[in-house]
């Protein structure tokens, strides 16, 4: 996603990120069942981060429940996936073939809780990308073919 397309995979950081990703998994791709690959990874310090760099705000849901409990440090950090529930499970490279590219419109910025966002009309994805809005929050998103083995 990051060298091709300067975009990123999925940060969830709510209940509703979590929705927004199964009902793109659903109605723009066609699927409930197949895992989806996110950005969560170990950073330097032994804590959870996002790729995209959205900060890490506390939100879990780790079908493991070691991996919900505490630092990352201690672990080998081989990806995470979005599961048919929404869940977060341990990737290998051979999981999951598919992943949703994230990023942006261009001009966004995340408003303050008592603020509104601009219509997305006055937003624009880049090229190729579709957009959505969850709530007060827009995304734009790109679904890419399965990884070969």
């Amino acid at each position: 996603c990051e060298s091709e397309l300067g975009a990123s995979l999925p940060s969830i950081l709510s209940d509703d990120d979590k929705q927004t990703i199964m009902h793109i998994r659903r109605f723009f791709l066609g699927f409930d069942n197949e895992s989806l690959w996110i950005g969560l990874e170990c950073g330097e310090n032994g804590d959870w981060t996002w790729l995209n760099g959205e900060p890490w705000n506390g939100y879990k849901r780790f079908k493991d429940i070691r991996e919900a409990s505490g630092s990352c440090k201690d672990r080998v950090d081989t990806g995470h996936l979005f599961d048919s529930n929404g869940n977060w499970i341990t990737g290998e490279k051979h999981t999951a073939k598919y992943f949703i590219c994230s990023t942006r419109p261009e001009g966004y910025t995340r408003p303050p809780q008592d603020e509104s966002t601009p219509t997305s009309g006055e937003l624009l994805c880049p090229e190729g990308y579709s957009p959505f809005q969850a709530g007060e929050e827009y995304w734009c998103f790109v679904f890419h073919n399965p990884l070969p083995p």
